[in-house]
């Protein structure tokens, strides 16, 4: 998101967006409240979430919701793996779950745990309709790490 907020805000109004998740916003805990300002004054109706990233540069995950849907975080394993954001988005009785997931590229510092794959297969198993959206980047050569 960083230096496209008028791009993002475009986008939004051309294709009548109400709700846009977003992988990879390269936002830190320090950037946020700027492009939150600049969304605001760029277009109205519209709430933000953030997962910065903290102490490095890339990844992080924004959601924006149209204001008048009801936004519910629920609540979320973290992992030095990936970065995950969870929430609900209710219209009426409509009720929409999504996931945004980051998986950085394999390295020494963000291998890939079975636990990983694990937390992901939750959301197919618990019965509900579930929209992930994910930037997973994955090196086959690497075999995941146990645990």
């Amino acid at each position: 998101m960083d230096g496209k907020v008028g791009a993002l805000c475009s986008s939004i109004l051309s294709h009548h967006t109400d709700v846009l998740m977003i992988s990879e916003s390269w936002m830190t805990n320090e950037k946020v409240a700027f492009a939150d300002a600049h969304l605001a004054s760029s277009i109205s109706g519209f709430t933000s979430h953030h997962a910065p990233r903290a102490n490095r540069r890339g990844g992080g995950l924004a959601l924006l919701v149209r204001s008048n849907l009801k936004v519910t975080k629920n609540k979320c394993s973290s992992y030095q793996s990936m970065e995950v954001m969870d929430y609900n988005i209710r219209s009426g009785n409509e009720l929409l779950h999504i996931v945004l997931i980051y998986r950085p590229p394999y390295s020494s510092k963000h291998k890939v745990p079975i636990s990983c794959y694990l937390y992901i297969r939750v959301w197919y198993t618990n019965g509900n309709p579930v929209y992930i959206t994910w930037l997973f980047n994955h090196s086959w050569r690497h075999k995941p790490a146990h645990g």
